[in-house]
């Protein structure tokens, strides 16, 4: 297919030279016999076969830069070589009808016409074979004829050397052919070659969807071609929730068997898309172009929702995760592919943050918050976050005794633009935005100072983010600044979330066992708010567990809440881990909690934070006051 491409592309730029030489060695000749042929053989005919030759030049030129198919190479290949019989014969039996009416030198330049201009023309057909020799044949034979049969000496001469000429012309235009076909193919072996590459550089090689390359080139592209044509664009950017303990447990081949399952579902239920592409670990991308309404949006990610939540059965081996997709449309959310990805993305986050398993699309409301989460951001950067971040703390209370035994460590801010920022906001910015390291490290510095007031008994309970234990230096980081402090390391404690844990159970636990290895104590944050499961409990190196204030907040009125701390407590006990309760607020809890074995607690019942300066007076009102007996508090006196 791309040799006729090639041979028609090459033989049309010697067309204007070849036609110009033929027409100009024509009538050169005509003038040439003007006074001695008649006026039929030196004007009528020398025009009919300029105006052919025009024809056919102003053919290419109307043709010139038009992309020809594979059938209308070939056929103007064909068409060539009937022109160069057609052509060819109508020039040589007007030159051989013309020979005669001359003299010796008017013959002779018949016959220099003759050879010259064929020559030329089989130079300038080179490249189309099939009309070198069908132009060869027809001229060489009625000249060599003509020649023979003259009877004279020097004509007979002069064809044979014809024939040799044009015969080693002939081998000459065949080598070169040959040559031109071989340099064709190799061309096209090396774009063969290259379209290969390109493909293994756009595939994703395990799920054979487009990769994150391939998606982002597509994207702007059709932003692109939605902008010409007044098209909406609209991304969504996948996550798979619960992948990694799949991996983790039963091995990467069957979480590789997984993610292609989760490719073929993609495939049957975006049929339509523009483009599917895995774009790295467990996260993927869609593209869809063409207007969608937010309900169709909707729709759609719940049918993508609800297909990758179904079971996965893997070489006998059952497998069960879900997903969350952030959508995000160049008419609501940006034009470009850089905003639009971030748009997508943040929807994505918002879902796995407040909807996991479920569809997001970006919104107005999204667009506020990311405007506020940039000026936070800046803010982050440039406040002297050593003085405008405050800390309040939270006692942890043994009810045995009614006494507190450790104090919660929570960060407070209160910007002078802005005005209070919550910290689950400002923590969340510094995560995405990778300030939370050097956010991390000035407060435990400044909780440790607060904390070398208190007494010898008191723990400092102070939480860590996902990204502190990510790595060993960063938990490096953190056990030298214990080190470097007042306090020794078994008064601390170091809460991580569980969700926090499960993005890379393996180097978590690594990290985590480093820190306890220093002295400090372990304790899993808000057990039960995330997808942790209980087979992952015994393998971290943890001393407590904090149930999550989600089952306490009706555990007087929801008998499943009582059986879910329940259990939760059961399998501390099991395990020797201690056990404390979120978010306490009435003395019915208390006596609810008690009955079923729960010793230490936390809430707004027993205290709110209070700043470190209010401490020593709380201590002392605990102490002289005696303001929380709780240790005789039981359920029997509570129905009582």
């Amino acid at each position: 297919m791309e040799l006729a491409h090639s041979q028609v592309f090459a033989f049309q730029t010697q067309i204007p030279l070849m036609y110009f030489i033929v027409s100009t060695n024509a009538a050169v000749l005509a003038i040439n016999y003007y006074d001695q042929a008649p006026t039929v053989l030196t004007v009528l005919v020398p025009f009919l076969l300029f105006v052919l030759c025009a024809y056919r030049f102003f053919a290419w030129r109307k043709s010139r830069g038009y992309k020809l198919t594979f059938a209308q190479a070939q056929a103007t290949i064909h068409r060539t070589g009937f022109l160069a019989f057609f052509i060819g014969a109508a020039f040589i039996v007007w030159s051989l009808v013309l020979v005669p009416n001359g003299n010796t030198y008017m013959q002779m330049h018949a016959v220099f016409f003759i050879l010259i201009t064929t020559l030329f023309c089989l130079l300038c057909l080179m490249h189309v074979r099939r009309a070198v020799t069908i132009l060869s044949l027809t001229v060489m034979v009625p000249f060599v004829g003509v020649m023979i049969f003259s009877g004279n000496q020097t004509l007979i001469s002069i064809a044979l050397n014809y024939v040799l000429v044009s015969v080693a012309v002939m081998i000459i235009l065949s080598r070169y052919y040959y040559n031109f076909v071989d340099l064709i193919e190799s061309k096209q072996q090396l774009q063969d070659m290259h379209d290969r590459m390109a493909i293994i550089a756009d595939t994703d090689s395990l799920t054979k969807l487009a990769n994150r390359r391939q998606f982002f080139a597509r994207l702007s592209q059709s932003l692109l071609r939605g902008e010409r044509s007044s098209q909406i664009v609209t991304i969504g950017i996948l996550d798979l929730d619960g992948f990694k303990p799949v991996n983790d447990t039963y091995g990467h081949s069957v979480g590789d068997l997984v993610l292609i399952e989760v490719a073929m579902r993609l495939r049957n239920i975006c049929p339509t898309a523009e483009c599917i592409a895995r774009l790295g670990g467990d996260e993927f991308g869609i593209i869809l172009y063409g207007h969608y309404t937010a309900p169709e949006l909707r729709i759609m990610g719940m049918q993508i929702c609800l297909a990758l939540r179904e079971p996965y059965v893997i070489d006998n081996i059952p497998a069960k995760i879900s997903a969350s997709i952030g959508f995000a449309s160049s008419a609501e959310a940006a034009n470009t592919t850089e905003q639009l990805y971030e748009c997508a993305d943040y929807a994505l986050y918002y879902a796995k943050r407040n909807t996991r398993g479920a569809p997001v699309s970006f919104s107005a409301d999204h667009k506020i918050e990311i405007r506020q989460n940039s000026l936070i951001d800046q803010r982050l950067r440039d406040a002297d976050l050593c003085e405008d971040i405050s800390m309040a703390y939270q006692p942890i209370i043994d009810t045995e005794t009614g006494k507190p035994v450790a104090f919660e460590a929570l960060a407070r801010w209160t910007d002078p633009d802005i005005g209070i920022i919550p910290p689950d906001v400002f923590i969340q910015v510094a995560e995405r935005n990778g300030h939370i390291r050097k956010l991390t490290e000035m407060l435990l510095e400044k909780t440790l100072d607060d904390a070398a007031h208190w007494p010898d008994h008191l723990s400092l309970s102070f939480n860590l983010s996902a990204y502190d234990i990510a790595t060993r230096e960063a938990a490096s980081r953190i056990a030298d600044i214990v080190a470097n402090s007042r306090i020794p390391a078994r008064r601390i404690e170091l809460e991580v979330a569980e969700t926090a844990v499960m993005l890379d159970f393996d180097k978590t636990r690594e990290t985590l066992t480093m820190l306890k290895d220093c002295g400090m104590h372990i304790s899993l944050d808000d057990f039960g708010s995330g997808y942790s499961s209980l087979n992952y409990v015994h393998q971290l190196p943890l001393d407590r567990i904090k149930i999550d204030r989600g089952f306490i907040a009706n555990i007087e009125h929801v008998k499943v809440s009582i059986d879910v701390v329940r259990t939760i407590v059961d399998m501390c006990r099991s395990l020797s881990l201690d056990c404390v309760i979120e978010g306490v607020e009435t003395q019915r809890q208390v006596a609810l909690l008690r009955d079923m074995g729960c010793r230490w607690m936390q809430g707004y019942l027993f205290a709110k934070p209070m700043a470190a300066s209010h401490i020593p007076a709380f201590l002392r009102e605990m102490k002289y006051g005696e303001r929380i007996k709780l240790a005789d508090l039981t359920l029997q006196k509570m129905s009582a």
